[in-house]
């Protein structure tokens, strides 16, 4: 006759605590019934996939740092050329940047956006 799932189920639970009591609360020499043993190797392996995260980590923010750094240095140079070339668009660049460092971009976006020129169609 088969059982019912629920009797299934706690007879399963019952032999796991079975195995579970003969591995960890019997006396014995072994390194595997040893609580502390086990304790020692999760942690062991707890630590080594932090420090791995940690390590892949780093690598990418170096990559990342350096594509910043990239970047900055093309946009001093594109701010050097516009200096030279556009003395007047560069007053405009250089207050656009310092309010959005002093009030954010969406604020110095929508005050820029605002005090643009309307042109008229058909010109």
């Amino acid at each position: 006759m088969p059982k019912s799932l629920k009797d299934q189920f706690t007879h399963r639970w019952y032999t796991i605590k079975e195995h579970i009591h003969i591995v960890f609360y019997e006396p014995s020499n072994k390194w595997y019934r040893n609580v502390y043993a086990w304790i020692s190797i999760i942690l062991t392996l707890i630590f080594t996939v932090f420090t791995i995260y940690e390590v892949v980590n780093v690598n990418r923010l170096k990559a990342y740092n350096e594509d910043l750094q990239t970047n900055a240095a093309q946009h001093q140079m594109t701010r050097e050329i516009v200096r030279e070339l556009h003395p007047d668009l560069f007053v405009t660049i250089t207050s656009f940047d310092d309010m959005v460092q002093s009030k954010g971009y969406s604020y110095a976006h929508e005050h820029f956006e605002n005090s643009k020129p309307i042109e008229k169609p058909g010109k």
